[in-house]
């Protein structure tokens, strides 16, 4: 057993025993679940133990609380693949432009030894950017 296990085994045995403890001691506990406004009032549930309200309420909250983050996260993940492509399609785009500006023939009506900016082909620079390109 690695350290990382034997550490979590302690851990998971301290929390379970502290769990049984709280159960143990408040199981005698009884409550009545009562929804209140001002005037009116219901009675949920009369004489329930503690220890199963406390723990439905945490499950409930881990579960509301799973079901936010969950559809949050996966409208994020939906937003990064659509963004992916989106970065995909513009370096094809930027790919085939660099293309385009280095395919003999592109310029017809232009020689062949003036560049499209006027400088000369061998000092004219690459453009990295694709907005240069536009």
């Amino acid at each position: 057993m690695t350290t990382r296990r034997i550490v979590g085994f302690v851990v998971l045995v301290l929390v379970a025993g502290m769990l049984a403890m709280f159960y143990l001691q408040n199981s005698a506990t009884h409550v009545d679940v009562v929804f209140r406004l001002p005037g009116l009032s219901w009675y949920l549930v009369q004489d329930y133990p503690l220890p199963l309200l406390l723990g439905l309420s945490l499950l409930l909250g881990a579960v509301l609380s799973g079901l936010y983050f969950g559809v949050a996260s996966a409208g994020k993940s939906r937003r990064i693949r659509a963004l992916g492509r989106e970065i995909s399609a513009l370096e094809d785009d930027l790919a085939l432009a660099r293309l385009d500006q280095g395919a003999p023939g592109a310029d017809a009506g232009a020689p062949e030894s003036a560049a499209p900016n006027g400088k000369d082909p061998e000092s004219a620079e690459e453009p990295t950017d694709f907005d240069e390109l536009i």
